[in-house]
């Protein structure tokens, strides 16, 4: 009786307080308590029921100062009859970085309804910077409620650098299987809200901090680290439940091999081998010198004997591999060169793309699955015009953008015969891609490679140089660009997709870059109107407001997206300030921070824009 007595006790010890942890969780999900933690939420847009993104998803897994949101969405919750639904799952370089407009979920919904007629196909862009496959798989998990035709995965460049990346959990196999736990704990409310008082406890007295490549991924990880053997069965889990998820939605599944710039980006981060003796190292080290020296004066045979040289030392040195790989294509040993360029790949300390041993799990996956693969990475490898492909080391230009969805269109037209691929050209003026958006999207990349980790790669001098031509010529276009035919361009692009949102976002946009402010406002409220969750999509009609002189207008247009807020409402409120002064509106800056303030006590970052207010 005594020993039942105990264990009585020590059951109510244990079950009490995760009752009461029980019953919070659950008064703060009925009350509706906190932020929303699934990726997807109900809402209505002019009386249709729709599925929008959620704002905050991404700060279940980062802090809300660096968290990212997922690009905009906004579909029926009943899927039309007539139309053929794509839901698009990966990464940065899946969703369009840096210019979602032009990416390629954008770039295929284009090409396949090119023709024009019934079936209507609907492309929605799921995939989110920043993250990777325990997180979406998290997304996967609502596929159901999307009612998919296709499920396409291109998925692999953060692996090592996202959120439950070898840095988070270490070198336990145990934190491994433990990881989708973790993912489903994030979804707790009350774990949510602690996490975010410590942030504000943490962040208090200083400025918020601003996300770049370079506050993710600082980890150093050679080849044959043992972290990287977990993280290569984590993704090979986490990629199987992706595309069971995807099939119990009722969906066929198209995956595709990771393409990356192996031959236009210098690695990263190199680190020499540790097991090597004193002469071993002075060797090497004197090999590679003599290397650089030669390289640098053109003595192409001279560099390539010096790096094999040091090669026969250490292989496993990133920039070696790759400094290699250019001797060799200099001096006309191309197959070889691209073997060294693949290894410089692989070699990289900072792991920001997709490796072999990556592609090499697509493949299988697709293989025991018996899914449908497009070789994406096979098929840039052969064209051998990296630096025309890409922007950066995964990200696409306009070009490598038409040509990753191509790949996907060509397998996807195979089930909808009669659709041809649309010219390069005419792809141009239906994602409405002008010398504007051109120049948007050099800014962009010069931006990011005057930061870390992009500072100390190879041929950053040339890069920002060459980015510097490219803004200077986009500038020179932008300047005499004739609006009128950009008018006639933009109303025949919407006349053929009037569905599009992003057209009068663009055209919106180019307007009031051109001062039209008043044929701008409606443009740029159309688009917000359409994706009425998307905080970033009142920016522009809240500036125009402010720059009017309605600044109770433009506080209210911007506090129209919630609540609740997050970080949001006083970063874009400090945005538009900082604009607003920037073409000389100081007292309409002022006016409206005041009325933000003036409508709401209590928010994230309050104290910041009260201070920034107080000083104008």
């Amino acid at each position: 009786m005594r020993g039942k007595a105990c264990a009585q006790k020590l059951a109510l010890a244990l079950l009490a307080p995760l009752f009461m942890l029980a019953l919070a969780e659950g008064t703060l999900r009925l009350s509706r308590q906190g932020l929303p933690v699934r990726f997807l939420q109900a809402f209505s847009i002019a009386g249709t029921p729709c599925w929008v993104n959620n704002p905050f998803y991404g700060y279940r897994f980062f802090s809300p100062e660096l968290a990212r949101s997922p690009p905009p969405l906004a579909c029926a919750r009943t899927k039309p009859r007539d139309v053929v639904r794509i839901v698009v799952l990966g990464e940065s370089a899946t969703m369009g970085d840096p210019l979602i407009e032009f990416g390629p979920p954008r770039m295929l919904e284009k090409m396949l309804n090119a023709a024009g007629g019934p079936p209507r196909f609907e492309v929605i862009n799921a995939a989110m910077t920043a993250i990777n496959s325990p997180v979406i798989a998290d997304i996967a998990r609502e596929l159901r409620n999307l009612q998919p035709d296709v499920v396409l995965i291109y998925m692999g460049n953060n692996e090592a650098v996202g959120p439950f990346g070898p840095t988070s959990r270490g070198r336990s196999r145990l934190g491994t299987r433990l990881i989708p736990l973790r993912v489903v704990l994030t979804r707790l409310h009350l774990l949510q809200g602690l996490k975010l008082a410590m942030e504000s406890i943490v962040s208090a007295g200083r400025d918020p901090r601003v996300f770049h490549m370079d506050t993710v991924g600082r980890l150093a990880l050679r080849a044959e680290d043992p972290r990287l053997a977990s993280m290569y069965d984590l993704y090979a889990d986490r990629l199987a439940r992706i595309i069971e998820l995807a099939r119990e939605a009722g969906a066929e599944v198209l995956l595709s091999t990771m393409a990356v710039n192996l031959s236009a980006c210098p690695p990263l981060g190199s680190v020499n081998r540790t097991d090597w003796t004193d002469d071993e190292c002075q060797r090497w080290a004197d090999a590679w010198a003599a290397g650089i020296q030669a390289q640098a004066a053109g003595r192409t045979e001279e560099a390539l004997a010096a790096y094999r040289t040091a090669a026969g030392l250490d292989a496993g040195h990133a920039e070696l591999a790759y400094r290699l790989a250019q001797t060799l294509a200099a001096g006309g040993h191309q197959d070889e060169a691209a073997k060294w360029f693949v290894q410089a790949r692989d070699a990289d300390t900072r792991r920001y793309r997709a490796d072999s041993r990556i592609n090499q799990i697509i493949r299988e996956q697709a293989c025991r699955h018996a899914v449908r693969l497009v070789d994406a990475e096979a098929d840039f490898r052969a064209t051998g015009a990296d630096a025309q492909l890409f922007l950066d080391h995964v990200h696409f230009t306009f070009e490598g953008t038409y040509r990753l969805a191509g790949l996907w269109f060509r397998e996807l037209a195979q089930d909808h015969p009669g659709r041809e691929m649309p010219d390069i050209e005419a792809c141009r003026r239906r994602l409405f891609f002008t010398a504007r958006g051109e120049l948007r999207q050099a800014e962009a990349m010069a931006v990011r490679y005057r930061r870390d980790p992009f500072t100390n790669q190879l041929d950053n001098a040339w890069r920002q140089a060459d980015l510097a031509a490219t803004i200077q010529r986009c500038r020179q276009a932008n300047a005499v660009a004739n609006l009128d035919r950009l008018r006639l361009q933009y109303q025949e692009e919407a006349a053929r997709d009037p569905a599009d949102p992003f057209l009068p976002l663009q055209w919106g946009s180019t307007l009031l870059e051109a001062r039209r402010l008043t044929e701008a406002l409606p443009l740029l409220m159309n688009y917000m109107e359409r994706l009425p969750r998307h905080f970033e999509a009142r920016l522009m009609p809240a500036f125009i407001l402010a720059k009017a002189s309605q600044p109770d207008q433009a506080a209210e247009l911007l506090l129209g997206a919630g609540p609740p807020y997050g970080w949001y409402l006083s970063e874009h409120a400090l945005g538009l300030i900082e604009s607003l002064l920037a073409d000389g509106f100081r007292n309409e800056a002022r006016a409206f921070g005041q009325a933000v303030l003036d409508r709401r006590t209590f928010f994230v970052g309050r104290r910041r824009l009260t201070a920034v207010v107080e000083r104008l």
